[in-house]
């Protein structure tokens, strides 16, 4: 596939001692928040370890060959896209959900926990989620990975099989910010045997209503990008996979490919089912879905079943405490409005009193 198609990336072979010790640098940061030990970090961790500190400079050696200044890491088999939400007692972490949510609109009145104001809620959750992704070093990039429990299963896996069998790398892609402003963009589609056949909106929590109104339109877009740029290129090498894509914009060239993973029950399959709807994925005729129906019917149940629990009582101290902001300035303006009117009023009756 033309890397034009694509995000600028890099490998870094990861060594079956590294991944050894990386293991274990994970699995004892999980053990100790379990015992709700904060002293153990995943800085201090990579600090104390020679062969950790080792790789974290091999990796700001590639990053500073390829000229990236700001990258999103994974391995090659996933990305340690939870690692926020699995610490939400992390200082970065906690400011990136605050950033996110200061710029919402939310009412004043009512609940804001259901309906358009609790999509909005967790569409910025999301945002500060993958926003937690961004990494400038290899400092940054191990602890990251250390905070996710979907890298320490991931080791774990490979470590299984044994030196002999051991091959895996970390993957830096070259960060792009349009990423985490245009989720409404990613897309995962699943092609059997070379035939594109189902495409799903990728953040299924949320509600978007531009797909809702262009959903027609964008899967023609997806589809004739795939013809055109996707399939012929790795029909040689792949025959069935699933892939994500990024649709930027109208632009019927416009799409990124954001990544490519097996065809197998594993990887999610969004507003799609593998038990339900394997015939449509295998077998087509090609259907895109999204996300259609407003969660305002759901009440307070939509807001804690996609806020994680760990961090509710943070998001919601933050939901109250802009509301209460977004009252006071009012107030103060209204309070302002009022002194302004009565003394203009004053001044009106004394200036007719002189008449």
């Amino acid at each position: 596939m033309n890397r034009a198609h694509t995000f600028p990336t890099a490998f870094v072979d990861l060594t079956f001692e590294e991944a050894k010790v990386l293991s274990g640098a994970c699995k004892e940061y999980v053990r100790a928040q379990n015992r709700k030990n904060f002293e153990v970090t995943a800085p201090g961790l990579i600090a104390g370890s020679k062969v950790l500190t080792h790789l974290a400079a091999r990796i700001d050696k590639t990053l500073a060959e390829h000229k990236f200044s700001t990258v999103m890491a994974k391995l090659d088999t996933r990305s340690p896209k939870d690692s926020a939400l699995y610490n939400p007692s992390e200082i970065a972490y906690q400011q990136l959900v605050k950033n996110e949510l200061r710029s919402l609109h939310l009412p004043l009145l009512g609940d804001v926990y259901s309906g358009d104001s609790a999509n909005e809620i967790v569409m910025a959750f999301i945002r500060a989620q993958n926003r937690a992704l961004a990494v400038c070093s290899g400092l940054e990039l191990l602890k990251v990975f250390i905070h996710s429990f979907r890298i320490s299963e991931d080791l774990s896996a490979a470590l299984s099989y044994g030196k002999d069998f051991f091959d895996i790398q970390i993957v830096l892609r070259e960060w792009d910010e349009r990423v985490v402003n245009h989720p409404e963009g990613e897309f995962r589609c699943f092609v059997y045997k070379g035939q594109l056949n189902s495409a799903t909106q990728y953040f299924t929590s949320v509600v978007f209503p531009e797909l809702v109104s262009r959903k027609k339109a964008i899967g023609e877009q997806i589809c004739q990008y795939f013809k055109k740029h996707v399939r012929d290129k790795l029909a040689e090498t792949h025959e069935s996979y699933v892939i994500d894509f990024l649709v930027l914009s109208q632009a019927p060239d416009d799409i990124k490919v954001v990544e490519l993973n097996p065809f197998y029950a594993s990887a999610g399959a969004g507003c799609f089912s593998w038990k339900d709807d394997r015939k449509q994925m295998m077998e087509g005729p090609f259907e895109i879905r999204v996300v259609e129906q407003k969660p305002s019917s759901a009440g307070r149940d939509y807001f804690d079943n996609w806020i994680p629990l760990r961090w509710r009582e943070f998001v919601c101290g933050l939901v109250e405490e802009r509301k209460n902001s977004r009252r006071l300035k009012l107030g103060a303006a209204f309070t302002a409005f009022a002194v302004g009117t009565v003394a203009v009023a004053i001044s009106f009756l004394r200036l007719r009193r002189r008449r």
